[in-house]
């Protein structure tokens, strides 16, 4: 017999695939997109790279969640910094980073000003304008 507690637990473990086999998707239209290197350094090494949401998961419609315009393709320091909302990207691609993110971290993991994004598409504006607004740490 079929509890609630029983459906809770099935729906659980089919949201859970069904995430996965849409995050693989969305992974492989960005190693397209990118061609298969980090968005903005170049790294190519598809072990380190990482399918990295502009408008985060959480936030994204269903079709935005499979928009490979809402995609970058980062290391992982690069990633993680993004999602913290310590570094952006302006509408022509140059990184900019958050007053809150110190220099001396900066330096430490050598987090270059020039850095900026490799190519942008007018499809990823409105992406890139919701992160700057609604992500970045000011």
């Amino acid at each position: 017999i079929a509890t609630p507690s029983t459906l809770n637990s099935i729906d659980k473990r089919i949201l859970a695939k069904t995430r996965g086999i849409a995050q693989t998707f969305f992974r492989s239209n960005l190693l397209k997109l990118w061609d298969g290197a980090c968005s903005v350094t170049g790294v190519s090494d598809p072990r380190v790279l990482r399918a990295s949401h502009i408008k985060p998961w959480k936030d994204s419609s269903n079709e935005e969640k499979l928009d490979r315009n809402n995609g970058l393709l980062l290391i992982p320091d690069l990633d993680v910094l993004f999602d913290e909302g310590l570094i952006t990207f302006q509408p022509d691609g140059a990184m900019r980073q958050s007053p809150s993110f110190s220099l001396t971290d900066q330096r430490k993991m050598r987090i270059d000003r020039a850095f900026r994004l490799r190519h942008v598409t007018e499809e990823m504006q409105p992406y890139l304008e919701y992160h700057r607004e609604q992500r970045f740490v000011c």
